[in-house]
């Protein structure tokens, strides 16, 4: 066998370039993970907020009557465009008692 065509241990360079590779990769796998999972979370945050703001908006502008029996809703149209019908990105609500009516 010819000396050039002799199988030669990789080198000992070659053999950390590999590894730092294999290391960036896996911290740039983690990374991105830690940072999906956190905007995640803060995403869903956000939503619960907007939420919870909306829904002290619509308590505050209704009003229970007859013991439960009638609710009326006060929405002023200049006040709260988002309820209205005819607005582009309108919220609509579902009220029922607990039992489901």
């Amino acid at each position: 066998m010819y000396p050039f065509m002799s199988p030669r241990p990789p080198s000992l360079r070659r053999q950390l370039a590999w590894a730092l590779a294999g290391c960036l990769t896996l911290l740039c796998l983690a990374a991105n993970l830690a940072f999906y999972y956190y905007v995640r979370k803060l995403s869903i945050e956000e939503f619960d907020a907007a939420l919870q703001a909306d829904l002290t908006t619509v308590v505050a502008m209704t009003s229970v009557h007859d013991g439960g029996t009638r609710i009326d809703l006060h929405i002023h149209n200049h006040d709260h465009p988002e309820y209205r019908e005819d607005y582009e990105d309108a919220k609509f609500y579902h009220i029922s008692h607990a039992d489901g009516r």
